[in-house]
């Protein structure tokens, strides 16, 4: 059934075929379908998550994808910069101890290099001491959150940081 289409749109004459009136609403209605359909197409930011953990990870692309955006993942730095340099996300989510490269290089990484240094970095990680914080400050995150978090929290970190 078409969107925002009245049952009787669809009533039909003796003969089977649609009256005059039918005739405008159906018009009406596939306009309507059409552009619902256009705005369903509207396409969403695409962010990174980069996470050893594989429950955390899940957790994290779920949560953003739940939000409507489309989510690449990564299980460590090297890893990621692969992916970025195949395709740069809108931002990047990350976590700072991981193997083969952690989030404070890749971080580094993203904000020295000329395709992705403002594709926005949110660190989501377990360290919360005040200079682990303020090193990631230093590294060019744009938004720090620990472990656990709230994921209202994220969700809006995210949402600001995209605009």
């Amino acid at each position: 059934m078409l969107k925002n289409c009245p049952d009787n749109a669809w009533a039909c004459n003796q003969s089977g075929n649609l009256e005059p009136r039918q005739h405008y609403w159906l018009f009406q209605c596939i306009i309507v379908s059409v552009l619902f359909a256009a705005s369903d197409k509207t396409p969403m930011a695409t962010i990174m998550v980069v996470d050893d953990s594989p429950t955390l990870r899940a957790m994290i692309v779920e949560l953003m994808k739940e939000q409507g955006y489309d989510v690449v993942e990564a299980e460590d730095g090297i890893e990621a910069q692969e992916k970025i340099k195949a395709q740069c996300p809108d931002l990047v989510i990350l976590d700072v101890v991981m193997p083969r490269m952690n989030g404070y290089e890749l971080c580094r990484w993203i904000k020295g290099e000329a395709v992705s240094q403002k594709v926005p970095v949110i660190m989501c990680t377990t360290k919360s001491e005040e200079f682990d914080i303020h090193w990631g400050k230093k590294q060019g995150v744009d938004a720090y959150i620990t472990k656990p978090f709230d994921p209202a929290e994220l969700v809006a970190s995210v949402k600001q940081l995209l605009g």
